[in-house]
This record gives structure tokens, C-alpha cells and sequence, in this order.
């Protein structure tokens, strides 16, 4: 192998692995939900997510990087409450060498 082949070999294995950093990195915000009733939860921000909690249970969704606040509808037809979260952002940083993402848990109480 020439000097040149290593070098475009090398640079594209760098190029592969920051690629790899980069797809690995897909923040999550999971619902814990201690409310005592089923919830249904919008996380609304750059985009709107849908997800069912399950009292007792807890759902992880992937979502991108912004600032999001979240409504929740809890109870059963013809009894439910309904509540609206604070705003919090969340975070997808790609750094040379790596990423950050956020990681974040909110625990649903009625």
C-alpha cells in the first residue's frame, strides 16, 4: 500500500466511525408514571409525540433535540384531569470524538 492509499484509508475509517458516533446518538425522555391512573402523554416541541403510560409502568421515546413541554390527560372517559408541564429543552450535542445526548425522566404524579 502508497502513502496516499493509508491515507484515504484512514480518512475514511474516521469518517465511518464519526458517522457511527453521530447515529448512536438519539436522545430519550422516558414517563415514569406513579399517578395511580393511566395517562396519556404529548410531548410538544419540534415534533409531537403520542405515548400511553400505563399507571405503574414508565415509556422511553426517542426524540430530536429542542425544547419541549409535555400535556397530559390522565384518569378514564367521562373522569379525566389533565395537566401541562413545564418547558425543558432537550439536548443532542456531536462533539469531535463523540456525542452527548440527553437523557431525561419525568415522573408523572396526578
Amino acid at each position: 500500500m502508497t502513502k496516499s492509499n493509508i491515507t484515504i484509508t484512514l480518512a475514511v475509517f474516521f469518517l465511518v466511525l464519526a458517522g457511527l458516533a453521530q447515529a448512536e446518538c438519539t436522545p430519550t425522555v422516558t414517563f415514569d408514571n406513579r399517578s395511580g391512573s393511566d395517562a396519556s402523554v404529548n410531548l410538544v416541541g419540534p415534533a409531537v409525540y403520542s405515548v400511553a403510560v400505563p399507571d405503574g409502568s414508565a415509556r422511553t421515546v426517542s426524540v430530536s433535540g429542542g425544547i419541549y413541554y409535555t400535556l397530559t390527560r390522565y384518569g378514564v372517559p367521562g373522569n379525566y384531569s389533565y395537566s401541562r408541564g413545564d418547558s425543558f429543552t432537550v439536548r443532542k450535542l456531536l462533539m469531535p470524538g463523540g456525542s452527548s445526548c440527553s437523557r431525561i425522566r419525568i415522573t408523572l404524579h396526578q
